[in-house]
């Protein structure tokens, strides 16, 4: 996935990016470093649960002694950054696996999700009116075709101008992320290499559609039939769905310049002898899906249990739940961040502390080469030869990205062939720093606030809790009874916060 600065305010596990937001980056020694991972396991214990998002949350947050077993199993964003983003996605793959749905079943019949977003999770809904989602199988079996849900919201009010021309254009392309590769061996709804239609001023209608983020059948939906009979076993590639709209002038010539909107998601395979694995994230886990099928694996059933009386719950708390007996368990409660955006410390919104952040140039500017470095290191050899690794540029984009960064900044990272990563991460923490340290201590005062709030909460009902040191979670000390009746709207989830429970 294209990491963007202004990638996405989501609220996953109910903690949005404008909530924590302190960014480390991963060394160059660990770059080097090949870890088998399964996703969110930062703590190497074979499992994806509630502890590695704690754990995750400490080590940005620079809690003394908080070391990351594992770093690329938190690296959702598929970059060489640990951040509030990867957080995000991380906390969101835990809920989808909270809320029931198949994330983490058998590959051959569960779906994956790009972009939908389940309205019981308590996720906000996208910054910007464009939106695409997609979905599809995790597993393609050989000599079958893969059918991709493509929805696309509709305009918002502001984009549609009376009178003004409009072409609207889909396509699907095979390329290295949102660069277009020529690549024939795709085949997309019978076409050969991609494929894209247009729509113009009689369909417009078609997509003059609700707006109602969590309703996707008031989307505009397409069917996108993927083929990958003519890729041999280990190939693997990314490809590009993309939505885009121009407005034609009022005399119906189309701008030099024209006013557009556009959305996409990206989809990753690896095709093997029997079938083809599907990921939304990147190469490495589409592979994995594709070697979980090929070896009958499913996820074992005690990662998770789900909804218990309309809570999320660990399943090792469902087992002391059922147990049914009358000891006093702690329970690990974390906090809900719905309407942190709004929350005001030192006269300004969490909002703005991030968008303060987000929104530096330089900072951004940064972000981009850190990603490009190795890339552009090559100079002309990018669009003429290629890297050794095959990554090619066109000359043209090579330009644009050169005169993007400027003489002095790539002179200053870009030393005789030689990329400075180390000292780029360096200026680029150092650069932030002063934005991340006031936009930490804004995260903790809310969530001192709502802790304060859910401990008086829970002491009028006669329950004892405190807050868990370093988190943003408090324990409480509850029996199954307790519990079952229990109505929290600041919890988000609900875990054993010891290993045995406990009697008071």
């Amino acid at each position: 996935m294209k990491k963007k600065i202004m990638a996405m305010f989501i609220l996953a596990m109910c903690l949005t990016a404008a909530t924590l937001n302190s960014v480390n980056v991963v060394s160059a020694a660990d770059e080097e470093t090949d870890i088998s991972v399964l996703m969110g396991d930062v703590n190497a214990d074979g499992s994806f649960n509630i502890a590695d998002v704690v754990l995750l949350q400490k080590w940005l947050l620079a809690v003394p002694n908080t070391d990351l077993a594992n770093w690329k199993a938190a690296n959702f964003y598929d970059d060489q950054i640990l951040n509030v983003f990867d957080l995000c996605l991380m906390k969101r793959a835990l809920i989808e696996k909270l809320d029931g749905t198949p994330e983490l079943d058998n590959p051959e019949v569960r779906e994956i999700l790009f972009g939908y977003v389940d309205a019981a999770s308590g996720q906000s809904k996208p910054m910007s009116e464009i939106r695409i989602a997609m979905k599809c199988k995790a597993f393609c079996p050989a000599g079958e075709t893969l059918n991709v849900d493509v929805a696309r919201l509709g305009f918002s009010d502001s984009q549609i101008y009376e009178g003004n021309g409009f072409r609207y254009q889909y396509f699907i392309r095979p390329g290295e992320n949102w660069q277009r590769l020529n690549d024939e061996r795709l085949i997309v709804n019978g076409e050969a290499g991609g494929y894209e239609e247009y729509y113009y001023e009689a369909d417009r209608q078609m997509f003059l559609v609700g707006r109602e983020y969590d309703d996707y059948s008031t989307y505009h939906h397409e069917t996108a039939e993927l083929d990958f009979q003519d890729y041999t076993a280990g190939s693997s590639g990314c490809i590009a769905f993309n939505f885009v709209a121009q407005f034609y002038d009022d005399d119906g010539t189309l701008p030099e310049q024209p006013q557009s909107e556009g959305c996409g998601q990206l989809l990753y395979y690896y095709v093997g002898e029997d079938g083809v694995g599907i990921s939304n994230t990147n190469v490495e886990d589409a592979e994995k899906a594709y070697q979980k099928k090929g070896a009958n694996e499913v996820t074992p059933s005690n990662q998770y249990t789900g909804r218990w009386h309309g809570k999320n719950i660990s399943y090792n708390l469902y087992e002391a739940l059922i147990a049914a007996n009358t000891e006093t368990i702690p329970v690990s409660v974390t906090l809900s961040a719905l309407g942190s955006d709004d929350f005001i410390y030192k006269g300004k919104t969490l909002h703005e502390y991030t968008i303060d952040l987000a929104n530096n140039d330089d900072i951004a500017k940064l972000e981009q080469l850190l990603e490009q470095g190795d890339i552009i290191k090559y100079g002309e050899d990018v669009y003429t030869t290629g890297t050794p690794d095959g990554t090619g540029w066109t000359q043209s984009y090579y330009a644009q990205r050169v005169e993007f960064y400027g003489d002095e900044l790539l002179s200053k990272y870009i030393v005789d062939g030689e990329f400075l990563k180390e000292q780029l991460q360096s200026d680029l923490k150092e650069l932030k720093a002063p934005y991340q340290a006031a936009l930490d201590e804004a995260v903790d005062a809310f969530y001192q606030e709502r802790i304060d709030e859910m401990i008086g909460i829970l002491e009028a009902k006669g329950i004892r809790s405190e807050r868990i040191e370093d988190t943003h979670d408090i324990v409480m000390y509850i029996t199954a009874a307790e519990f079952e009746t229990l109505s929290l709207e600041n919890a988000s989830y609900f875990s054993i916060a010891f290993e045995e429970p406990v009697i008071l």
